[in-house]
């Protein structure tokens, strides 16, 4: 998915993460902090907290600051702050499909898949 969408002209694609742990519950499992390592006017940052109880869970966290030089050319001088976007959602997902968290200005795709123990 992270190389379609790079290949893609109207995409940015910030963070492309991929990591193994184990499926515990809620309280055991670890938050993954996420930042784009990027010197661009788009910085994401934020966690992730995959946890199991009867159903496999994800907790998303992530903020988008938008500096104000990239927003230039569409807003007046006046609005050319910086802007912040968030994505706060929590859901029961399934493995082995794509789960989108969506805002306007910004999405995560997320998949998860078991990995056999050897």
């Amino acid at each position: 998915a992270a190389g379609t969408l790079e290949a893609d002209a109207d995409y940015d694609v910030l963070i492309h993460k991929r990591w193994l742990q184990p499926a515990e519950t809620a309280s055991e499992a670890k938050w993954v902090y996420l930042k784009n390592a990027r010197t661009d006017p788009l910085q994401l940052e934020g966690t992730v907290h995959f946890y199991q109880s009867r159903f496999l869970h994800v907790d998303v966290q992530l903020l988008l600051r938008e500096n104000g030089d990239r927003r230039l050319a569409a807003t007046s001088a006046a609005d050319a702050g910086p802007m912040v976007y968030r994505i706060s959602e929590q859901r029961r997902i399934r493995s082995r499909r794509v789960n989108y968290f969506d805002h306007p200005k910004f999405g995560a795709l997320v998949w998860v898949a078991p990995v056999d123990k050897k």
